[in-house]
């Protein structure tokens, strides 16, 4: 045994610690060192949990520096020291304070709502967790790596969210509500220079009604179109707005010039009997028809 004086020369030095698993299996690994001379030869590891009701455990060891694994345990404080197996604490005790909570995953808390036609979503933008340096991983319809294509899908889409740190691995989800794209559907049409202002609302609809249009191009004010000054094939750029889907396209409207007349003054006798006014007068450009009224025409 030994003496009163050799027992209170002995330190106890935790020199490092394993955190638990997020496993139901629980283990912690310290490793502890005594130092100081006069050890007896046999001594007990003890670590006691706290608050009470927390698992005690003992080992005897008689080497002054030990790994010791603590299996089953859980989240909480514990306090490790050395004693003899019928004799005094051999070295002041020393607070370990083990943490073992797992990650927690931060996803959307309201289903994402997308369109169809949207392209590539970046997951990682989504989704975080209070405990950072894991690797987040993701499966579902529409997921590829990191990124949610919702092209082609409809409704409500669920992602699986998986996030690893160490041996920890929990996991999560986030809704998409993919919202399908409209299809506009136009009505090109051509009109002369001198029709005056077109709506162009009249020209364009879509597959999925409800939504707003917008238009832009050369002649386009508003939701008109004035061709005032214009031909040819003029584009037009409509947008459809509708919830969270955007689309755009475009469509002509053909302006064809004001044909210029021409009359050249003719003089008939009365007897000439009937004058064909078709040979008389022309237009460019041509390929009209021409119409007459006034005294003397049928």
């Amino acid at each position: 045994m030994i003496s009163l004086f050799s027992v209170k020369a002995q330190t106890l030095q935790v020199n490092s610690i394993t955190l638990p698993t997020c496993t139901s299996s629980n283990s912690g690994e310290i490793v502890i060192e005594l130092t100081g001379v006069g050890l007896p030869d046999t001594v007990v590891f003890r670590m006691q949990g706290f608050p009470s009701g927390s698992p005690s455990f003992i080992q005897i060891d008689t080497t002054t520096i030990k790994t010791i694994v603590y299996p089953g345990l859980s989240e909480g404080n514990y306090f490790v020291d050395v004693f003899e197996v019928t004799g005094p604490s051999i070295a002041p005790g020393v607070f370990i304070a083990l943490d073992i909570v797992e990650p927690i995953i931060s996803v959307p808390p309201t289903p994402t709502t997308v369109c169809s036609n949207d392209g590539p979503q970046d997951l990682l933008a989504l989704v975080s967790v209070d405990q950072p340096g894991g690797t987040f991983t993701f499966s579902g319809p529409g997921v590829s790596g990191t990124t949610f294509d919702p092209s082609g899908l409809s409704g409500f889409e669920n992602v699986n969210v998986t996030y690893t740190l160490g041996v920890c691995i929990v996991s999560n989800v986030i809704t998409f509500d993919v919202e399908p794209a409209p299809i506009i559907i136009p009505f090109p049409i051509s009109v002369c220079e001198d029709n005056g202002l077109v709506d162009l609302n009249t020209l364009v609809t879509a597959n999925i009604p409800g939504g707003t249009f917008t238009f832009s191009g050369t002649g386009v004010t508003g939701s008109n179109f004035d061709p005032t000054g214009l031909s040819g094939p003029i584009t037009i750029n409509v947008t459809y707005v509708l919830g969270n889907c955007t689309v755009v396209d475009n469509f002509e409207v053909t302006v064809q010039q004001l044909p210029v007349l021409t009359l050249p003054a003719t003089t008939v006798c009365e007897n000439s009997g009937l004058v064909d006014l078709t040979t008389i007068v022309s237009a460019i450009p041509g390929g009209g028809t021409f119409t007459f009224v006034g005294s003397g025409v049928t």
